[in-house]
């Protein structure tokens, strides 16, 4: 008479036939875990990235806000340079002018 496999079980399993099973469950049972390390570490890396990027796109319109300002600066730094050197060019005519005159007057004060 034949005794039933599941005893082996329970009574050291000659074959090892039990052993072997149970270390091939242990291993399935890391082989999952592992898994679900890996796909909880790329859940991780993923919202992290998506975190990366919307720095990255806040940073480029904060970059992209700055050179607007940047050449709105540069543009109203260049009409103020242009109106200043017009009223250079315009007191420089008015001084050059006003010494003419001195030296008109100077001229005919000495011929007179």
């Amino acid at each position: 008479m034949t005794r039933p496999v599941i005893s082996r079980k329970y009574r050291g399993d000659s074959t090892g036939a039990y052993s072997h099973e149970k270390r091939l469950e242990e291993e399935r049972h890391r082989v999952q875990e592992a898994e679900k390390r890996v796909v909880a570490a790329e859940e991780k890396l993923a919202v992290r990235l998506r975190e990366a990027e919307r720095e990255a796109s806040s940073a480029s319109r904060d970059l992209e806000q700055e050179r607007k300002k940047l050449a709105e600066a540069k543009a109203t730094n260049n009409e103020e340079q242009a109106a200043l050197d017009a009223k250079a060019r315009e007191l420089q005519e008015a001084f050059d002018s006003e010494r003419e005159a001195i030296q008109r007057c100077d001229l005919t004060s000495l011929h007179g």
